[in-house]
């Protein structure tokens, strides 16, 4: 079996504050954490390909420490031979794209922890995941935080309960009265019948990848 690699991709700022060229203090950096590394300079990035099994955790530190800038973004592709290299490489691409476009956009990602955020970038002109969250539960959002109320938490509970009423009831600890009136304003606001198929998926999707989107930008 050859050895294994990760693409890394470093978008910065340029120029840096204190003149230091990205590349090298990457490849200073990468040295600095005894990461083995190819390292090469592309039109908007710096590209290296570093050996797997390394923790790169403090990458972004070192990096924003040598440039004296935290105006930057990594992305960190997945585990790979030499021969399955532009895998890892769109893959790092993805985990960039993702980390620029977040609410959090400066800071290191790596592809193999995006979960379910993978899915919703399958290319430049596909859904982008917080227009779908917004789509399925922008106005349910807005009236949590208008009138606080707790209709997104309630809709997750019911549709991780597979419509369950007393499940539903239980693990939110409300009578099913509450229950049933919450989910009547969900569906009047929202339009939508939830217990519809197509609108049921779409939801419990958007529930989903929203906490996902959460735990991913903590």
């Amino acid at each position: 079996m050859g050895r294994l690699h990760r693409v890394v991709l470093f978008a910065w700022e340029t120029p840096t504050p204190n003149g230091v060229d990205v590349s090298a203090a990457v490849r200073h950096q990468l040295a600095t954490m005894h990461v083995p590394a190819l390292i090469s300079r592309r039109a908007q990035v710096t590209l290296a390909v570093v050996a797997d099994g390394h923790d790169l955790s403090q990458l972004y530190q070192g990096v924003s420490t040598a440039l004296s800038s935290t105006r930057g973004t990594i992305g960190v592709g997945g585990s790979c031979t030499a021969s399955d290299l532009p895998r890892s490489f769109a893959e790092a691409t993805r985990a960039l794209r993702i980390r620029m476009e977040s609410r959090q956009p400066l800071g290191l990602s790596n592809h193999d922890e995006l979960g379910l955020l993978r899915i919703f970038d399958m290319s430049e002109d596909g859904v982008r995941l917080e227009r779908f969250i917004d789509e399925w539960l922008g106005v349910l959002i807005d009236h949590d935080l208008q009138h606080h109320t707790d209709l997104v938490r309630t809709l997750t509970a019911y549709l991780d309960s597979g419509g369950n009423y007393d499940r539903t009831s239980a693990a939110l600890v409300i009578h099913r009265s509450t229950l049933r009136y919450r989910l009547r304003r969900i569906r009047e606001l929202c339009g939508l019948d939830i217990n519809d198929p197509e609108a049921h998926l779409n939801l419990h999707i958007a529930v989903r990848a929203r906490a996902a989107l959460n735990d991913y930008l903590r």
